[in-house]
Formats: C-alpha cells, sequence, structure tokens
C-alpha cells in the first residue's frame, strides 16, 4: 500500500494540473529558458559544423567546376520542357548539389509546402528542405510513394555530400560522399526503380573507396551508365515531338 501512494504522490508532484498559477508561471518559463539555451547552443554548434564544411569543400573545387559543366551539359541535351512529365513545367534535367549549395532550383519553381514539413523548415532561404521538396514535387505521381531521397545536407564533420546530382525527369539521385569509415568516399546511387515497374531499390547501388580519385572515377560512371540508360530512356518514353 506504502509503495502506491508513495507513486501516487509523485505522479500528483508531476502533474501541472496541481501547481498554483504562480508556480505554473515559474515552470513554464524555466522550460522556455532551457529551451532557448538549447536552440542557441545548437545554432553554435550548427555555425562550426558550416564553418567547417566550407574549408573542408575547397579542396574540391576545380572537381565542382567540372561537374556544373556537365550539368549544364546534361540540362542542354534534355529538353525537358517537350515531355509529358511532372517536371517538364520546371524545364530542368539536372540539379548539381553538395552539402551546402544546390546548383540550381528553377526560377519558375514555387516551392509547395508539404503536409509533413517539419517546423525546422522556416524560410525559402532553407535550400535542403527545398531541394527535397522538389524532388517530390517533379516526380511523376502515378508512380512511387511520393518520397525523397537528398541526403542530410550540410550534414556533421563525419558526414558530408561533396558532390551531388538530383535528375529531375526520373525522380533519380545519385552522391559521392565523405563518411568518417575505413573506405571513407562513398557513392549512392538511387534510380527511380517504380518508374521502370522494376523491384523497388533492385537497382540502388553503393560503392565504397578510400581513394577520392579512384571513387571520382567512379561517380562519373554511374552518371554515365544513368544518363545512357534510366534517363535516355524515359526522355524517349515521354518526349512529344
Amino acid at each position: 500500500m506504502n509503495r502506491i501512494i508513495k507513486k501516487l504522490k509523485e505522479k500528483k508532484k508531476k502533474d501541472p494540473a496541481h501547481l498554483s498559477e504562480k508556480q505554473l508561471e515559474k515552470k513554464l518559463k524555466k522550460e522556455a529558458d532551457e529551451s532557448l539555451k538549447a536552440f542557441e547552443i545548437a545554432e553554435k554548434e550548427e555555425k562550426k559544423i558550416l564553418i567547417y564544411i566550407k574549408k573542408e569543400l575547397k579542396q574540391f573545387l576545380a572537381d565542382k567546376k567540372d561537374l556544373l559543366k556537365l550539368n549544364k551539359a546534361i540540362n542542354e541535351r534534355f529538353k525537358v520542357e517537350k515531355t509529358n512529365t511532372d517536371a517538364a513545367v520546371y524545364k530542368t534535367a539536372s540539379l548539381y548539389f553538395d552539402a551546402i549549395d544546390v546548383h540550381q532550383i528553377p526560377e519558375n519553381y514555387y516551392p509547395h509546402r508539404s503536409e509533413d514539413e517539419h517546423e525546422y523548415f522556416i524560410t525559402p532561404s532553407d535550400q535542403h528542405y527545398w531541394l527535397w521538396n522538389f524532388q517530390i514535387n517533379t516526380q511523376d505521381k502515378d508512380v512511387g510513394t511520393g518520397g525523397h531521397n537528398i541526403p542530410d545536407r550540410p550534414g556533421n564533420k563525419k558526414e558530408f555530400v561533396i558532390h551531388g546530382f538530383l535528375f529531375p525527369m526520373t525522380s533519380s539521385v545519385v552522391y559521392l560522399k565523405i563518411k568518417e569509415s575505413e573506405d571513407k568516399y562513398w557513392i549512392i546511387y538511387y534510380p527511380n526503380d517504380e518508374l521502370f515497374r522494376r523491384e523497388w531499390l533492385s537497382t540502388y547501388k553503393e560503392y565504397h573507396f578510400s581513394s577520392y580519385s579512384k571513387a571520382l572515377k567512379k561517380f562519373y560512371d554511374v552518371i554515365e551508365k544513368h544518363l545512357d540508360g534510366d534517363e535516355e530512356r524515359y526522355y524517349e518514353l515521354t518526349k512529344q515531338v
């Protein structure tokens, strides 16, 4: 009996319904102060992470410039606006991104907020949110689950994206990232298997390398194979000429 009574008293003590107005006000103020302090600490840590990642990405800048040229060539090759796809209105075949930048969400894209938009996504300047939301809004709605597979950005000191591509027409993603592990350079390839009536994740690929140069070479190979395969095939299937 004493044990039950003790437990009930402890629950009463924790129940805000039993607090006086003054006690409740004090409790809410304490919680607000703690929340603000936690937010300020997280914000400072995020700034440190951004500074670190920006510094690390500088060593890949020359390759980024080459990949931006490739991004431009892809957009010039595929006349997406002449296809019967949900991506057609934005006239974009390829977007390049890394942990910090996105090149580039089309100017005529007016973001559509998802029902599950998180409270942390506060403004349109949050390019991470708009990038994965762009993938959701450009994928053909009669196929797939309506999700996204954009990696977390900016990431952290142990894991972040060096180079990445989103292909809106087929809603496919490929990226090269650093991940703290024995083989630190990882390539992740997410094709849209459901679009081609394949089993989900049946052609998903991961490649791990200890050498950046070898990883970059494979990254180009994966992109080329995708462009010659799924991207070209779907373009021909949906082209309206």
